[in-house]
């Protein structure tokens, strides 16, 4: 199962796949011993490359239930809108992280409630521009 992830990030251009100024910021964010950790609705065996490559620590994703290292498709936890925000606090909770030290990089509308959560929340412009006003409504940095 993971390879077939593995199989599919290698076959992206990663060139269009990753915006230059989120990179720039998260290796920032690692020059200055800040661990990162990857958040997102997809689910595992497309994201552990993705997170093997920004050097992330963490992967907090939707999970899916698995039989016999097989999908099934049902979901056992999302993480998209309000389900990001309870996979976050829970993981805040349990490294006894505060999330008013913690940065949050948001490109869809269904990232709010994960970047409020947050003491720094920074929205990508990706399109989606009724999270760029918000942020800017709510004095965010927009990148």
């Amino acid at each position: 199962m993971m390879n077939i992830g593995r199989h599919w990030f290698e076959s992206l251009d990663h060139y269009t796949l990753f915006k230059e100024p989120v990179i720039d910021a998260i290796n920032k964010h690692k020059q200055k011993g800040n661990s990162i950790a990857l958040v997102s609705g997809s689910f595992q065996p497309c994201l552990a490359p993705i997170l093997e490559h920004i050097g992330g620590r963490w992967l907090l994703c939707t999970d899916l239930e698995t039989v016999s290292n097989v999908l099934t498709g049902n979901i056992k936890q999302q993480a998209i809108g309000a389900g990001k925000r309870t996979i976050i606090e829970r993981f805040a909770s349990e490294q006894k992280l505060h999330l008013a030290n913690c940065y949050a990089y948001g490109d869809d509308i269904s990232d709010l409630d994960m970047m409020a959560s947050v003491g720094h929340p920074v929205a990508v412009a990706s399109g989606d521009g009724a999270l760029v006003a918000i942020a800017r409504s709510r004095d965010w940095p927009v990148i």
